[in-house]
């Protein structure tokens, strides 16, 4: 594959910022728009502290996030826990949730179906 984006790096990738979110910024490493995935999309999020993702669900997907670095709430559903490096959280489908940064934090969260689609 010529000039394939198999191999991807965040910083050359357009960063945008989520509805519902406020201090985010994300990057879609992996997706349809950026190396032809139509089954997962993979977002690097960035969050400030006093950031967040305000209490929303996704109908038709579940996704998962994974804590590259910092700390935060997330409230899946009724449970809610503070979060750190390491951790795993796994959202489902239709599932309300919501994160309050509280030390700026980096996650890659992870999206079947994709929830950017061309």
């Amino acid at each position: 594959m010529e000039n394939s984006k198999l191999f991807i790096r965040p910083e050359e990738l357009e960063p945008y910022s989520p509805a519902g979110h406020t201090g985010t910024v994300n990057r879609r490493l992996i997706g349809e728009d950026v190396c032809g995935a139509v089954n997962f999309e993979v977002v690097l999020g960035e969050l400030e502290v006093g950031g967040a993702a305000h209490r929303h669900s996704h109908t038709e997907l579940e996704h998962g996030y994974y804590v590259l670095s910092g700390k935060c709430i997330i409230e899946v559903g009724s449970e809610r826990q503070e979060v750190g490096p390491g951790m795993t959280v796994f959202v489902p489908k239709a599932v309300e949730h919501q994160i309050e940064v509280i030390e700026p934090l980096k996650v890659l969260v992870f999206y079947s179906p994709p929830l950017y689609r061309k």
